[in-house]
């Protein structure tokens, strides 16, 4: 359990690491370089089935029978559409194609 916490610490660092460096780098030059973007999008769906940070995956789990690890990438998919849906949205009405 113990090598659990430490994983989920080390990602969630790494996390915050890149979330820094991404705003620093958009506030001085108004653009998020795709390397850290699509980066951490790889690197988030990659790493969601080891770590497990809360427990809100034990209804679901438990009621109907769903794996834990399935339901962190379907969350962690669905997480990453929808986000970059969002971001998608902002550039295409901040370019004034709306």
């Amino acid at each position: 359990m113990k090598e659990q916490g430490i994983l989920a610490f080390i990602v969630l660092f790494f996390l915050v690491f890149v979330i820094i460096v991404s705003s620093v780098i958009d506030i001085k030059y108004r653009i998020i370089p795709d390397e850290l973007t699509i980066g951490g999008l790889i690197l988030g769906l990659a790493l969601s089935p080891l770590v497990h940070i809360y427990n809100n995956f034990f209804y679901l789990s438990v009621v109907h029978n769903i794996p834990d690890i399935i339901l962190r990438v379907a969350y962690s998919l669905i997480g990453a559409i929808v986000g970059g849906g969002l971001l998608y949205f902002v550039g295409v009405v901040g370019n004034g194609f709306w």
